[in-house]
């Protein structure tokens, strides 16, 4: 059940507090400018004609929470954030796992500075870029599948033809020559992730289209985020901010998953509320419901492959279970609290627990000159909705007779 004790301007305020802290957690579009350009400097060395990879076509794409939009910005500005990327090789196989691992390794030894910067890890190479950068660049070697055991599972071909076989250094038959490759499909499963929202997406890149005076087609995808993608980043900063690097802490894919399944539910049963606080409550509220039980054992099934079970490491360590609904309950109980649904002067600590000290310092200026900006939040949430709102010549509004008298609003509160 929602929170059912909020008046419509409590609510409202809280939605603000949120999206503040989301835009906080995001990356600066200066920082999405640099990864986009690096990686796109990677792909074109991979593809060189000149280069070793060129015969294989190699086609470098995003992949993860950089291609869904769901990236969180780490705290502290000299900490790293990843760029997750797929290295496409149209190789046929039976081949080895080391073998097309390898391949990309060459190439990119064949360069003094990527191989400076090059470090292997199980399924990928990694690309570690300057301190002054602050992020690294994953890429994950891959061949396509035949996808049609996808498609007799029912996955829509949209998404199953993305299907690929990748590689990691752990398998017992890295090093054979064998169709047995790991299985994956990231590409299909954002595809799956951008169709739950892409109608609010689109609602939000028409809007953007006119503030900005641009055509559509030009409005960088970082610019658009919708409550689904900023839900998410709210909530992988919070586990994050509460668990650092345990590993017992809920992984992202579970986390987005859930919540992508619940906003579904969330928009097609949608009352006339649309506040953002409203639809991030209910999205985390619902989350549990999408566990399955199946013979006793848990079950968060991957959408773009049914016979994939994310929540399968659950069964043989249930610290990791509890500690998922540790992490829920706490995020719920944070959403519900005084302490971010009732106007403040100061950021209450709770939020700097939750979220992390310089993060919210980001998100409301706390040791910036605009000290006022929580105080300026909270006035103009409390005078919308009153009778006394006056629009000045800066187009501000607030409760000073010398401007446009603004029409009184009727909202509805609930007071129970």
């Amino acid at each position: 059940m929602s929170n059912q004790f909020l008046t419509f301007s409590e609510r409202q305020y809280a939605g603000a507090v949120l999206e503040k802290l989301g835009q906080a957690i995001d990356l600066t579009d200066s920082q999405y400018q640099d990864a986009i350009d690096r990686y796109g400097s990677v792909g074109r060395f991979l593809g060189d004609p000149t280069g070793s990879l060129y015969i294989y076509n190699p086609r470098l794409v995003p992949q993860g929470s950089f291609r869904i939009g769901t990236v969180v910005r780490p705290d502290r500005d000299d900490c790293e954030f990843d760029v997750d990327t797929t290295c496409w090789l149209y190789i046929n196989l039976p081949n080895s796992q080391y073998r097309i691992k390898k391949l990309i390794a060459d190439r990119l030894n064949s360069s003094a500075t990527y191989q400076r910067m090059l470090k292997e890890k199980h399924r990928c190479w990694r690309l570690i870029y300057s301190e002054a950068t602050h992020f690294h660049l994953d890429i994950v070697p891959a061949v396509p599948d035949d996808y049609q055991w996808l498609l007799r599972l029912g996955v829509p071909e949209k998404y199953a033809k993305h299907a690929i076989k990748i590689t990691d250094n752990r398998n017992s038959n890295y090093y054979d020559t064998t169709t047995e490759f790991p299985r994956s499909n990231p590409e299909g499963y954002a595809l799956w992730f951008l169709d739950v929202m892409q109608v609010q997406a689109d609602q939000i890149r028409n809007k953007l289209s006119i503030e900005l005076k641009m055509s559509i087609d030009k409005i960088p995808e970082y610019k658009v985020r919708t409550p689904l993608q900023r839900a998410v980043q709210l909530m992988k900063k919070h586990r994050d901010q509460l668990y650092g690097d345990n590993d017992l802490k809920p992984i992202s894919v579970i986390i987005t998953t859930l919540a992508a399944r619940s906003y579904t539910d969330v928009m097609m049963h949608q009352s006339s509320s649309n506040l953002f606080y409203d639809i991030v409550l209910k999205i985390v509220e619902q989350m549990p419901n999408y566990i399955e039980k199946r013979n006793g054992t848990s079950w968060i099934t991957n959408p773009v492959n049914p016979s994939e079970n994310f929540a399968d490491k659950w069964l043989g360590e249930p610290r990791l279970e509890a500690k998922f609904y540790e992490w829920h309950n706490r995020f719920l109980s944070l959403l519900k609290g005084s302490e971010i649904s009732k106007q403040f002067e100061a950021a209450p600590e709770i939020l700097n627990l939750s979220f992390g000290i310089n993060t919210v310092r980001r998100a409301f200026g706390v040791n910036s000159q605009d000290t006022d900006r929580l105080s300026r939040l909270r006035t103009t949430a409390s005078v919308i909705g009153s009778s006394n709102a006056y629009t000045n010549s800066e187009g501000h509004i607030t409760s000073n007779p010398n401007g446009t008298k603004n029409q009184e609003h009727r909202f509805h509160f609930n007071d129970k």
